[in-house]
């Protein structure tokens, strides 16, 4: 009788308590959700310290962790036929991310013809090798008058073209023209220009060897000669051109020449894209890059020295130069 009273009792307080665990039970599993989510504002809230674990049915199933109600905006609703726990929003849209380009230029394809410029090829150019001598001085000894045909018929069997960057002669006086244009037409069957140095009088220069100052195209290239000790720009400038590789010759090395006539040189080599500067004086080998504008520099030593050069260009480049000697 005491057992039958025992079983009642307990039935009674099940039948009273199970409305309230299964309700409770699930208004928890309702809150459950991701670590992290989207505020009203779009950002992520972090999980408080006061968050719970809710585990679904069986040993291998995952957990899920939960905001408070009033953070998530979102309310519980008990499923039907399920053992998992759902969410539904309550008349709020769950945030989104939007991204808007700002406004940007767009090209659209015609099939209007338009005019365009493609520069044409470059074509290649032959080389063109350049036998230079200076300082002959014929008339200051007889050695002078004995080495410049030996050094120019040596040199024509090398080049295809020659220049003399002057002080042909060494008194600038009639004879001594006359003997230097017989040793250098008897010696050479090659084309050959000069210039004038300070030791060559200018009105017999002119008269027996060529003007002061020249422009000799020579197939695709342009050589300039020019008088260094009184530079006419007026005719350099005309001469000076882009549409062919342009080579200067003068007696003075640049840093012979005034200082003003080395700032106007400089710019003109620069512009045209000099590729060599060519010149005698000082009775020695040199070759050096000009800083400023990237021309090489030549100077040549005197041709009583057996010496002579040659130059080798191709295009708007030196592509060698070589420093040689007829004798030992």
């Amino acid at each position: 009788m005491k057992r039958t009273a025992f079983h009642i009792l307990v039935m009674l307080l099940l039948l009273i308590t199970m409305p309230c665990f299964v309700q409770g039970h699930w208004a928890s599993a309702a809150r459950a959700t991701a670590a992290y989510v989207p505020s009203s504002a779009g950002k992520k809230v972090p999980v408080p310290a006061d968050a719970h674990t809710v585990t679904t049915e069986g040993a291998a199933a995952s957990k899920a962790i939960y905001l408070p109600i009033a953070v998530l905006g979102y309310s519980a609703t008990r499923p039907s036929q399920q053992s998992t726990a759902t969410a539904t929003p309550t008349n709020t849209p769950t945030p989104t991310t939007t991204f808007t380009a700002s406004p940007t230029a767009t090209h659209t394809a015609t099939s209007t013809p338009t005019a365009t410029h493609t520069p044409s090829p470059t074509p290649t150019l032959s080389p063109l090798i350049i036998g230079h001598i200076t300082d002959a001085h014929i008339g200051l000894g007889w050695i002078e008058s004995q080495r410049l045909p030996l050094v120019v018929s040596t040199l024509t069997g090398e080049a295809q073209v020659m220049v003399d960057t002057g002080d042909c002669t060494e008194h600038g006086v009639l004879g001594e023209y006359l003997n230097y244009v017989d040793l250098m037409t008897n010696s050479t069957t090659i084309p050959w220009r000069a210039v004038m140095g300070p030791h060559d009088t200018p009105h017999l220069f002119q008269a027996y060897i060529g003007p002061l100052e020249w422009t000799w195209d020579v197939g695709d290239y342009r050589l300039i000669g020019i008088n260094t000790e009184a530079i006419d720009y007026a005719a350099l400038d005309a001469a000076l051109t882009t549409e062919k590789p342009c080579i200067i010759f003068g007696h003075f090395p640049l840093d012979y020449c005034s200082k003003l006539d080395q700032e106007k040189l400089r710019q003109r080599f620069l512009a045209y894209h000099v590729p060599i500067y060519v010149a005698g004086h000082a009775h020695l080998n040199s070759l050096q890059t000009d800083p400023y504008s990237g021309t090489l520099l030549l100077v040549g030593q005197r041709v009583v020295r057996c010496h002579y050069r040659l130059i080798t260009i191709r295009g708007f480049e030196v592509e060698n130069v070589q420093f040689k000697m007829a004798c030992e």
